[in-house]
């Protein structure tokens, strides 16, 4: 019962920092800079009233940059919005449980766990980065800007993430595909199938982990032994290995 009312007396004391904060931005006592840096540490701010700014209804759930705030016609000032532009430099916020038609009203969240439509062109898998696409309301795999946690609804076509973390490094497991373990006078060459280490889903094969845009570097010449570990991140829809554990020493016969 006691972590029942405290949970309640906590969420009471959000609430109403969340409309103060509201409040303060609608009269115009906040700046557009004083928002962006309130609203990215999560400060308090649960949600914020907002214009649809984007030629389009707003589905719910949907990802939503911020592109500023603008009087409104009740001669306060509102948040506004639109569909990612890709590049990140605007505050994102995710809309809440109803659509949002355009040139209307609604309301964002930024919390730090969203429930977040996503493109179900990929399955979101435990700890991927996604983030918005230019032209989209939906997360997209390898994008920055969430943090997949899991609680995939197919229906609502939404997963459960975290907003705002972004290319984080993340162990991974390798199988070796090809190459050889090279010489005293040649590199090593070896290739690897990639698999994300803590949700088990293969991420790439065929990988030669010193090429372009890994960042893995090979002695020139000497034998080494397949890797079967590492570590990686994605950079946007890149793959990025960082390190693999191959060790000097005979590698198995290719």
């Amino acid at each position: 019962m006691a972590r029942g009312v405290d949970f309640t007396e906590r969420s009471a004391q959000r609430i109403s920092r969340s409309v103060l904060f509201t409040e303060r931005l609608r009269r115009g006592q906040l700046t557009q800079a004083q928002f962006a840096a309130v609203a990215g540490r999560n400060d308090g701010v649960q949600w914020l009233s907002w214009r649809n700014d984007e030629n389009a209804e707003c589905p719910a759930h949907a990802v939503v940059e911020v592109t500023g705030i603008v009087f409104g016609s009740d001669g306060l000032l509102d948040v506004t919005g639109q569909q990612s532009n890709g590049d990140f430099t605007l505050p994102l916020g995710v809309n809440t449980l109803r659509e949002v038609a355009a040139d209307q009203y609604g309301a964002l969240t930024f919390a730090p766990l969203v429930e977040v439509l996503y493109d179900d062109a990929d399955t979101p898998m435990l700890g991927e980065s996604w983030g918005p696409e230019a032209d989209s309301w939906k997360l997209h795999k390898g994008r920055e800007g969430f943090t997949i946690l899991g609680g995939i609804d197919v229906q609502k076509g939404t997963v459960r993430a975290l907003r705002g973390v972004t290319q984080h490094v993340f162990p991974i497991t390798l199988s070796q595909t090809g190459g050889s373990q090279g010489t005293n006078s040649t590199a090593a060459s070896w290739t690897y199938t990639v698999t994300h280490a803590i949700s088990g889903k293969e991420l790439a094969t065929g990988v030669n982990p010193v090429s372009s845009p890994h960042t893995y570097n090979r002695p020139s010449s000497g034998q080494l032994s397949t890797a079967d570990a590492g570590y990686a991140h994605y950079d946007g829809a890149d793959l990025v290995i960082g390190y693999i554990n191959e060790r000097p020493g005979p590698g198995a016969c290719a």
